[in-house]
């Protein structure tokens, strides 16, 4: 009898200590103001590049996926990506997501600025030694 006793005074001490209370849910804990942030970045990339565009996800799994965003929700967005041959439309939540990047779409853009800003150049300094051979 007084191990019983005991036993369940040290119990109930415990439970008090840990902070637990028997027979109440425990709140739930509230994600880090960090946390907060990069999920509102990440939600204001997606908006910002908009549908249509070819991404790359890192989830917080390690899973990553790459396809093409099909649509915008308020907590998450879909991206259609082609599995075994058939495209398949995957939800991911802004919670989930470890790193973002929008692939291609701008390389032919670069290509055309450097072939135009190195015609510039060119022309200039074709300007600098035909001025230069004036005198």
């Amino acid at each position: 009898m007084l191990k019983k006793a005991c036993s369940s005074v040290l119990t109930l001490l415990l439970l008090v200590a840990s902070g637990s209370r028997p027979g109440l849910a425990q709140a739930p804990t509230p994600k880090p103001a960090k946390r907060l942030a990069q999920e509102a970045k990440y939600k204001r990339q997606i908006v910002e590049w908009g549908t249509n565009q070819n991404i790359t996800v890192k989830l917080g799994s390690g899973e990553k996926i790459e396809g093409r965003l099909s649509e915008i929700r308020e907590d998450s967005f879909s991206v259609q990506l082609v599995q075994q041959g058939q495209i398949e439309a995957r939800t991911v939540r802004f919670s989930e997501i470890h790193g973002l990047s929008k692939r291609g779409g701008h390389q032919a853009g670069k290509i055309v600025g450097y072939t135009v800003l190195g015609g510039l150049s060119a022309l200039g300094i074709l300007a600098i030694v035909a001025f230069t051979h004036l005198d």
